[in-house]
């Protein structure tokens, strides 16, 4: 306090009054300004409380729906995570690569047990139908089970009971290593043939219809349509045209050949009775042996010389088995003008027209040799 001020207060009697009435009061009054304007003051000290909670709430609501949003999203993001690996585990097995990234063929008919085998895996999955198969993939069917397998250009493979069958490219079709299939092969528009590879050897046509065994102790060829060269292990080579049988040993080896007829090997295309062949056989008065052999110096065009196959479970249902790769030999590819001579002509229309006189005899010494590493033990 200025030491004016205090001494005028300390010498006048009235405002010592005043002071000693004011100290004796408990409430000091306001001026009458400030005490009208104390609601005003109110509502607007309330309006920034209320604001600012308003604010803080849509800050927490906006907080919270975002936190819902996020953990709606995490179950969709596992699905999508589970269903990637189960495709990869449906497709190409436990992350392996298959032999082809595109799909070969497709299972349009799967009957009783029907089992597939992605390339790169080891446990068969049940087979459905429309299951798209990659290059690799194999088919198994079981017991009084059939299946039928179709590949872009039109051609089927039916497979019987008992079979298995692998699917490999569009010019190598696949590998027939167990029981009986059916083979519609489409007339091929480019150059070469397709192949379909066995244990006892390779089978090339250019567009046929043929039955064709793989048995453990021997197998046959009977065609329908078209021509169909079979190029054995032991360096042997047959044509064969519209009804004519072909038959071999587990090696390889050209046991018999016979003309039983068309009408009579249609009766071997039935997967569903897979009758015998030979109850089909000797209930015909058939000659064996009347067919001259087919020389090396005539063959469809562009089959290579070597073919190759890695290991594969192919073990009926029920059983382990396996395959193991031993050397085998097949005969090598020739010029591929000697398709195209009149020895080996296909007919436009009619494949069974061919002149069967056409057909030299074959030499002593089957010519060439050809290494390849397909095997199977244990069938």
């Amino acid at each position: 306090m200025p030491p004016e001020l205090a001494r005028h207060l300390k010498g006048c009697s009235g405002c010592s009054a005043l002071l000693s009435r004011l100290r004796a009061q408990s409430v000091v009054r306001l001026p009458e300004s400030l005490v009208a304007g104390i609601p005003d003051m109110k509502k607007h000290v309330l309006s920034q409380i209320g604001r600012q909670n308003a604010r803080l709430e849509k800050e927490t609501e906006a907080f919270a729906w975002s936190a819902l949003w996020k953990l709606a999203l995490i179950p969709f993001v596992l699905l999508l995570v589970i269903a990637y690996f189960m495709a990869g585990q449906t497709t190409h097995g436990t992350g392996q690569e298959s032999l082809s990234g595109n799909v070969v063929a497709t299972l349009v008919r799967a009957e009783s047990l029907v089992e597939k085998l992605c390339a790169g895996t080891t446990d068969y999955v049940k087979a459905l139908p429309a299951d798209q198969l990659l290059g690799g993939d194999a088919i198994r069917t079981g017991d009084d089970a059939s299946a039928e397998l179709a590949f872009a250009d039109g051609s089927k493979v039916l497979l019987g009971p008992g079979a298995w069958f692998k699917v490999n490219d569009e010019k190598q079709i696949g590998e027939h290593l167990r029981g009986r299939a059916v083979f519609e092969i489409e007339k091929q528009t480019g150059s070469g043939s397709v192949e379909i590879l066995t244990p006892q050897g390779v089978t090339a046509v250019l567009g046929t219809k043929f039955v064709q065994e793989i048995g453990e102790n021997a197998g046959f060829i009977a065609v329908t349509e078209g021509i169909v060269e079979f190029r054995s292990n032991r360096q042997e080579r047959q044509l064969l045209r519209p009804g004519h049988l072909l038959c071999f040993d587990s090696s390889g080896k050209i046991t018999d050949r016979k003309e039983p007829g068309s009408a009579v090997i249609l009766k071997l295309y039935d997967l569903k009775q897979c009758v015998a062949l030979e109850a089909v056989v000797s209930s015909e008065n058939i000659d064996s042996g009347a067919l001259p052999l087919v020389g090396p110096d005539v063959e469809p065009a562009s089959i290579t010389d070597t073919v190759g196959t890695s290991a594969e479970k192919i073990d009926r249902p029920g059983v382990e088995n396996s395959l193991s790769s031993d050397s085998v030999q097949t005969v090598p590819a020739v010029d591929p003008a000697g398709i195209a001579s009149d020895d080996v002509s296909v007919p436009d229309n009619n494949a069974s027209e061919a002149s069967e006189d056409a057909l030299p005899v074959e030499p002593d010494q089957a010519g060439g040799s050809g290494q390849s590493t397909l095997g199977v033990t244990g069938l």
